[in-house]
């Protein structure tokens, strides 16, 4: 019988069994330091993505907006369920106002190299990033990056795994799937070793 390769064939005859559901539930077995790398790089992904130099002071803050993204979120950014534009867009334009509002326009403005008393560029950026209108023109912008990038954060991201961490990940996965193969017996590789040995660009993970 034909491996099950697509997630699609898997959720047919597993309708329970989702792969996010998956992810989720062996997260707590991979430990903090574990959502903490995957987390390092998805700012990393993201810092290449939107095109933002490491050491930057955008740098910074987007290791500010990473940090503050609900753990419950990583499985759906791996899988790419959240991991693009829809996702990211509005959440960027809401902490980038939200980070303005706390730290103060003027002090924003000016770690970024801008003179808050001349030019036209600072009358500028304060419309666009305290006001609803400069919300939505915001969250307009970032799809357009996303859009015309077409990069794939979480699939970025777990390719920029460390060895020892994918290796953490992959064993992780197949011992979940030991518990739950598709066709016991018939199955020799579990199905998400598959699928995150094409994620990862690795050869395929054989159950141990």
């Amino acid at each position: 019988m034909s491996r099950i390769k697509r997630l699609e064939e898997f959720q047919e005859i597993n309708e329970d069994f989702s792969l996010n559901g998956i992810l989720s539930s062996i997260l707590p077995a991979l430990g903090s330091g574990f959502t903490k790398t995957i987390k390092q790089k998805i700012v990393a992904s993201l810092m290449e993505t939107i095109g933002i130099k490491p050491d930057s002071v955008l740098s910074v803050l987007l290791q500010e907006f990473v940090d503050q993204l609900p753990v419950a979120d990583i499985p759906g950014i791996i899988t790419g369920e959240k991991g693009g534009a829809e996702y990211f867009a509005p959440k960027l334009a809401a902490f980038v106002q939200e980070t303005v509002q706390r730290k103060g326009m003027d002090t924003f403005a000016e770690k970024l190299g801008i003179d808050p008393n001349s030019g036209w560029l600072y009358p500028i950026l304060r419309e666009t990033l305290q006001t609803q209108i400069g919300k939505e023109n915001l969250t307009k912008f970032f799809l357009t990056l996303f859009n015309a990038s077409k990069t794939n954060v979480g699939k970025s991201a777990v390719e920029l795994l460390d060895p020892y961490h994918k290796e953490k990940l992959a064993s992780e996965l197949n011992k979940k799937m030991d518990d739950k193969k598709t066709e016991p017996g018939k199955e020799e590789e579990s199905f998400l070793g598959n699928l995150l040995s094409g994620m990862m660009g690795q050869s395929s993970w054989h159950n141990k």
